[in-house]
């Protein structure tokens, strides 16, 4: 992937002055056809949010064409937002990622956070691996996870946790109110 995307051009730049024009015309065109942007934990482009992360910009023939944006800490980075524009050329993306890796192990950082993907609760169950598929096909999330294996990552679980089952739906209900009908930015 990082072969094609040097073949068909794209440089990748990082660091300030960032162009929020052009990442904003990204993020604009990326949600037409996209659908509007998840919020919560999902990330959505803001000039002033992404002002402290770090940033990384996709280029063809001197045109941006797609950006990724990573939060940045003392011990973990972790991948954010990904946007890109409608006609990108293979291993785009994935040269974006790799870029934001390697300037975290630059950094010193231990690790490097993909970002949670839906995962399957029971493998071994035909119930589970019918739910977790009905989940990340709705999601648009079997793409995602496919692209986020090609960086071999170690795979580590994420659990939710109430008191009761009541008090867990109600928590899961919310967290997937935040990130499908998150309020207007501000």
């Amino acid at each position: 992937k990082l072969r094609a995307a040097q073949k068909a051009g794209i440089v990748i730049r990082t660091g300030a002055p960032l162009p929020t024009n052009a990442i904003a015309r990204i993020d604009s065109s990326w949600q037409a056809t996209h659908g509007q942007a998840r919020g919560g934990s999902m990330g959505r482009y803001c000039p002033k949010y992404i002002a402290n992360q770090w940033v990384g910009c996709a280029y063809r023939e001197g045109t941006l064409i797609a950006f990724v944006t990573a939060h940045t800490a003392q011990d973990e980075w972790c991948l954010d937002i990904m946007r890109h524009d409608g006609d990108l050329p293979d291993g785009t993306m994935h040269a974006l990622v790799h870029t934001a890796i390697s300037a975290a192990q630059r950094a010193g950082t231990a690790r490097f956070n993909l970002a949670a993907t839906p995962a399957c609760p029971n493998p071994s169950s035909a119930f589970w691996r019918w739910s977790a598929f009905q989940i990340a096909t709705r999601a648009g999330a079997s793409g995602l996870r496919q692209f986020k294996s090609s960086f071999a990552p170690r795979w580590a679980p994420r659990y939710a946790a109430a008191r009761s089952w009541g008090e867990l739906a109600l928590g899961l209900a919310d967290i997937a109110r935040a990130i499908h009908n998150p309020p207007p930015l501000t």
